[in-house]
């Protein structure tokens, strides 16, 4: 991560910066990608104790795309009750439920490892939450069905009642 820090930094003061703002764009989204693809397990290690191992994971991804950490419990309590090999009948993979094309946008490389999936989730979420200028229903509603179908007006009953229960059990946590 130094290295590309530095490259970039040297590659900044070679370029004048007022005539690169894509460029400062494009950059920004390769250190997510790089950290999202390089982001080390190793540093999570279970605690006897601890009701969910993936706590400090789901915190560190909260911080890094300014999600709040309830939410992204509830999304994989009710996405695949907290089992990273978990797969559903439609292909989405992992603890967030990650279906392969958007894992690969996300650039999540295995989204069966928890590290990868909470990140690649959570960017996810944080891309919804955006896209529908912060209204956590609607985002709900576009991470079960997708964003498209959302715009379009044809959610289906079942995605009002996933961001529902979400919304309920996320209330409930934070009381």
């Amino acid at each position: 991560m130094k290295k590309i820090i530095i490259t970039a930094s040297l590659i900044f003061s070679i370029i004048p910066c007022a005539a690169n703002a894509d460029f400062l764009g494009a950059f920004d989204s390769l250190v997510e990608m790089f950290r999202v693809n390089t982001f080390s397990e190793k540093k999570y290690k279970p605690q006897r104790n601890n009701k969910n191992v993936y706590w400090n994971i789901i915190v560190d991804a909260s911080r890094h795309y300014d999600v709040d950490p309830y939410i992204i419990h509830c999304v994989i309590k009710h996405e695949s009750y907290f089992d990273k090999n978990a797969v559903s009948h439609k292909g989405a993979i992992g603890l967030m439920q990650l279906m392969p094309g958007t894992a690969k946008s996300l650039g999540v490389v295995d989204p069966y490892n928890p590290v990868q999936n909470i990140y690649g989730g959570t960017l996810y979420l944080r891309k919804m939450l955006y896209m529908f200028d912060n209204d956590l229903r609607y985002a709900l509603m576009a991470y079960n069905a997708g964003p498209g179908r959302v715009k379009r007006n044809s959610i289906p009953k079942v995605s009002y009642a996933y961001a529902d229960r979400i919304i309920r059990d996320y209330n409930a946590m934070r009381r």
